[in-house]
């Protein structure tokens, strides 16, 4: 069967900042990715020597009213995307948060970061969440630091990754993700990042594969052959093909019909969250459903 593209976005959010124990003064900063099967495959790095259909990771967005300085006022810098790199290793483009002097133990700073990234899935329509959990989507939450001292018009250049936190990513296309969880880093840098995380399916599109050209060699009998091998076609020889089999027609309704389940169960789901939270909510910060539903 030929694979569709689903693609999940994910809100990102580092909430506050703890210091549980204080071994070394300084600056503090926590980047966050995501990456799949032990790697970080973003839109800008394709796979060379063939046309693989693997998991694309969109750059981060930052959601700047959410992410301002002004109500965090040890913030040194502010939020940003830190863009990566191609060569000489592939380096992902990473959520940055606002840069911290932390100087005391036991000392709690708001981060306010709030971050958008989507995430490209190749999965098979008749098996969407099964294919979703092949992949072992992980969140990359990193801690960075430089000694204080450092001028800080230069600190970004100084910061230096001191530990990683890698974490599994539980999604279910139909239900969603809504999590809020703490991160704890190492003995050596002893603190902790409240985080939280959405995920949604927003959307299902036919995977951007080429139809196959027919070699002017080939006969029509093993022409006709290629064609019935639904497996490996895609879906454009699959609907849009010189011959009307019916068989094909009631498979195109199948799989628009179960996919269309996925995404209103999907939509579903976003909104009993939200109807959920809406209490807890400020006045200024509260959704208007009229336009959702």
């Amino acid at each position: 069967m030929p694979v569709v593209q689903a693609t999940i976005s994910f809100v990102v959010e580092m909430r506050e900042f703890h210091n549980v124990d204080l071994y070394h003064r300084g600056y503090y900063q926590i980047r966050t990715y995501f990456k799949t099967n032990g790697s970080a495959l973003t839109a800008a790095s394709p796979v060379a020597g063939k046309q693989v259909a693997a998991v694309l990771v969109e750059p981060p967005l930052l959601w700047e009213r959410t992410s301002t300085r002004r109500v965090v006022p040890e913030s040194i810098r502010g939020s940003y995307i830190d863009p990566g790199s191609n060569t000489p290793n592939l380096v992902p483009e990473k959520a940055c948060s606002k840069t911290l002097l932390i100087m005391y133990r036991e000392e709690s700073t708001k981060l306010c970061d709030v971050f958008e990234q989507r995430v490209l899935f190749p999965v098979d329509p008749c098996n969407l969440e099964e294919s979703l959990m092949k992949h072992e989507l992980f969140l990359c939450v990193e801690l960075w630091f430089a000694e204080e001292g450092i001028d800080e018009s230069n600190i970004l250049h100084s910061l230096e990754k001191v530990h990683e936190r890698q974490l599994r990513v539980h999604f279910s296309p139909t239900r969603g993700l809504h999590n809020h969880f703490d991160v704890f880093f190492d003995y050596f840098h002893l603190c902790a990042v409240e985080m939280a995380i959405h995920g949604a399916l927003t959307n299902i599109t036919p995977s951007v594969i080429s139809p196959q050209k027919q070699s002017p060699r080939a006969t029509p009998m093993q022409h006709s052959v290629s064609q019935l091998n639904l497996t490996q076609q895609s879906w454009h020889s699959i609907l849009f093909s010189m011959r009307n089999h019916t068989s094909r027609v009631q498979l195109a309704f199948a799989v628009h019909r179960h996919l269309c389940h996925a995404l209103l169960a999907a939509r579903e789901s976003m909104l009993l969250f939200w109807r959920e939270v809406l209490p807890y909510l400020s006045a200024n910060t509260k959704p208007r459903m009229g336009e959702y539903c």
